[in-house]
Parts: C-alpha cells; sequence; structure tokens
C-alpha cells in the first residue's frame, strides 16, 4: 500500500492509503461484510466512492438535518419537500450514513480512506441482500395506459385554466423479491450514467441510474443541471441523429426546459449573491445509452453564511420533478396521484456543512420490507401528446424492468424481451 495525496479531497479523509483494486470487487466484499453500504459512481468517467460503517441518522424535516465537516451519505424523500412548501404530506423521511471508511476510485487510481485509521477490504462473505436466490414476482403497474392517460387530461385542464404551466405527473410499478443488489449490477451494465447509485440504509436500498444532477455546492458556488425533454436512441446512425434533432427542434420540450430553469433560477435567487445566478448553458442534447435528452446548467454564488442544507431546502423539492408555479403545481399532483412518491422524485448523494454533491431519485428502483418500487414521469404541457407522454413513461420504465432480469451478482445480463407487465 502506497501512501499518496487523497482523492476527492472534499470528503476529508483522516487517512488514506493507495491499493490495486477495482469497484466491482470492492463492492462486492464490503456489501457482503456490512449492513449500510453505499456505492456512488460516474460510470462513464469511471469515478467511484463505495463508503460503510459509521453513525446512520434519520430526520423527518430538514431543521432535523445536522452535518458536519466529515462526508454523509443518503437520501431526501420528496414528502419532505412537500412539507417546505407549506403543504401537509404523510411520511417521508430523510436517511443518511456518516461512514468511518470508504474507497475512491478516480484517474486511474484506487485509494482506500477513512476518518483516521488505516484499514483494508475484508475478505467477501455471503452477501447482505435478503432476496439473493429469489427470483422476483410480476411487476404490477399502479396506473395501466388508460388511467395515466386520463391524468395527462387532468393535467391539460389545469394548464387551460392557468392553474399550472408544465406539470410532472408520475406513476410506479411495484415487485416483490427483488434483489436490490443484483439490480443494481443489472442496471450499471445495461446503461451507465452519470449519477448512478447504490445505497442500502437501515435496511431500505435504493438502485438508480439516475442521470440529473440536482444540485452540487462547492467553494461557495451552486449549480444545478435540469433535464426536461426525452427521445429513444435510434436503431441506426441516421434515425438516432433524426431523434436527437427531434428532440432539440420540439417545441414543447424546449418550452418544458426553458420553464424549469426559469424556476430553477428564481430558486437559486433565494440562496445566492444578487446578480451572480447565470445559465452557462441552456438546451444542450446529452446522449445515453438508450436515450437522448435535453439538459440546461444553471449556477450561482451562495451568499456568505449559508450552509448546504439551507441551499438543499431552497431548491428542494427540485423543479423537474414538480413543475411551474412550484407549490399549486406540487399541490394538484399530490391530489391528482393519490399517494405518497416516497423516496421517488427526492434527491440522493453526498453532503457536508458546506458541500453537496446530489443526483434526482430518477431511473431508480426502491426496495423496502420486500417490495420494490420504480417511479417513473413526465412533464406535461399545453403542447402535450397524450399518447406521446404515455410512450415515453413506458420508454423510461423499460430499462429499469428490463435489470428484474439481469439476476446475476458478478455484474453480467442474462436478459431476455422483457415479459408483459400488468
Amino acid at each position: 500500500m502506497h501512501v499518496r495525496p487523497p482523492l476527492s479531497p472534499e470528503l476529508n479523509a483522516g487517512w488514506s492509503g493507495d491499493v490495486e483494486l477495482d469497484p466491482l470487487t470492492a463492492f462486492h466484499h464490503l456489501e457482503a461484510a456490512y449492513e449500510d453500504v453505499v456505492w456512488l459512481e460516474d460510470a462513464v468517467e469511471d469515478h467511484h466512492v463505495i463508503a460503510v460503517g459509521g453513525q446512520r441518522q434519520t430526520a423527518s424535516s430538514f431543521d432535523e438535518l445536522l452535518f458536519d465537516e466529515r462526508p454523509s451519505f443518503g437520501w431526501i424523500d420528496y414528502e419532505l419537500g412537500l412539507r417546505e412548501l407549506g403543504l401537509t404530506a404523510e411520511g417521508g423521511e430523510s436517511r443518511w450514513l456518516q461512514p468511518e471508511r470508504w474507497c475512491v476510485f478516480q484517474d486511474g487510481r484506487a485509494q482506500l480512506q477513512s476518518t483516521g485509521e488505516a484499514w483494508e477490504i475484508p475478505p467477501r462473505g455471503q452477501s447482505a441482500s435478503r432476496f439473493a436466490s429469489e427470483t422476483p414476482g410480476p411487476a404490477v403497474t399502479l396506473d395501466d395506459d388508460d388511467a395515466y392517460a386520463a391524468r395527462i387530461g387532468d393535467c391539460l385542464d389545469w394548464i387551460a385554466d392557468g392553474d399550472s404551466y408544465l406539470a410532472c405527473l408520475t406513476t410506479a410499478y411495484t415487485v416483490e423479491g427483488v434483489d436490490p443488489v443484483a439490480t443494481y449490477l443489472a442496471l450499471r451494465s445495461l446503461s451507465p450514467s452519470h449519477r448512478g447509485g447504490f445505497m442500502r440504509l437501515g435496511g431500505k436500498s435504493i438502485a438508480s441510474i439516475s442521470p440529473e444532477r440536482f444540485l452540487e455546492l462547492r467553494d461557495g458556488r451552486v449549480r444545478t443541471r435540469p433535464i426536461k425533454g426525452t427521445r429513444p436512441r435510434g436503431a441506426s446512425s441516421e434515425q438516432d441523429a433524426a431523434f436527437a434533432a427531434s428532440l432539440v427542434s420540439s417545441d414543447k420540450e424546449r418550452a418544458e426546459n426553458v420553464m424549469i430553469v426559469d424556476l430553477c433560477r428564481n430558486d437559486l435567487h433565494l440562496v445566492c449573491e444578487p446578480g451572480t445566478v447565470s445559465v452557462p448553458a441552456l438546451l444542450q442534447v446529452e446522449t445515453y445509452s438508450a436515450v437522448h435528452q435535453l439538459v440546461s446548467t444553471v449556477e450561482g454564488r451562495i451568499r456568505s453564511g449559508l450552509s448546504a442544507v439551507d441551499v438543499i431546502r431552497a431548491l428542494f423539492p427540485a423543479g423537474s420533478m414538480v413543475g411551474t408555479p412550484k407549490r399549486r403545481t406540487a399541490e394538484l399532483l399530490q391530489t391528482l396521484e393519490g399517494r405518497p412518491r416516497g423516496t421517488y422524485s427526492g434527491c440522493f448523494g453526498v453532503v457536508s456543512a458546506n458541500f453537496a454533491d446530489l443526483s434526482m431519485t430518477i431511473r431508480a428502483l426502491v426496495e423496502e420490507g420486500g417490495v420494490a418500487t420504480i417511479g417513473v414521469g413526465g412533464g406535461i404541457t399545453a403542447l402535450s401528446d397524450v399518447e406521446e407522454e404515455v410512450a415515453e413513461v413506458r420508454l423510461k420504465a423499460d430499462a429499469l424492468l428490463r435489470s428484474l432480469r439481469g439476476f446475476s451478482r458478478d455484474g453480467s445480463l442474462g436478459l431476455d424481451e422483457p415479459d408483459q407487465f400488468v
């Protein structure tokens, strides 16, 4: 083991040591050895953090969230944001792990880090997953296509009445007997992501291939990168290019994205120095393994004396998961959807007192108590076509549903065509 400068210095390691190791091997060994485990990764840039051990905290409001200079890894449920908007919302929590030990993989290096003491990767044992040998049951949709189409119609009525300009309508699937570890390994093989992650904290698991950064706070600057607008990848290079071109030229997708950018600008003005909020990138097409997406960037410099929690609560829930105007649209969606979104539509990642790097909890499977939930949704505007919106939601769900067939814990895939889901 060689001692070199620590990777990811924002994690404030008290000790670090370089090793010969790869992320998948480290995850297998640590997931089997620890009840609580976190793996955050940019699979495209090959940057990974895997964390274990330490203290766990749970909060039901932003006032209860306590972060110091050490990193904490976890998530915030959507309903905490509804309460922050002044709405009545049952349930929802924020769950975090402040680890004692973690691994960082970056720039071709692998490094063990800790709060202060040297450590080594333990031998690989039996997985801590409760469903490691089970086959998942059928996926059950909470809204069939007709029901979802009817709810889109309700959103269009709100827009026609002037109650909303953009509404992010969601639905969900449930599946029993899912192994969240195997699901994440299948997902990351099927669709590598810039913002992916696996978290198991206190018996609840998240497996996400999120493409969207909710918030980054670093050195006093805050940045958010909303995604609005989706197209599938093409079967040929010509078709693929045509799909990407249709995305950037779509009046509906451009309007949806710009409305969320404007909402993000307004949210950032609550915590940023006057005159520092800007939009350095607007309506850029980013291409992933399964879809093209329309992405913008909004950033600013936060006011002196504000913490990471202050910044997060000003932006949460993310405008891209609600719509605009935020409070009224959130209220309407809460009534229409008729059930809590829970962890889906929230955010996950790493936070310390003055640092945050959080992803949107989308393209995600959330498992607890033997039941996995997959949430999906899309933005509805006055220009929305009902059939196209239904098709977009099915497209977003497809990779997640297919991953349930990729039941290999070594990370390899054995996927057939997806079954019919009821």
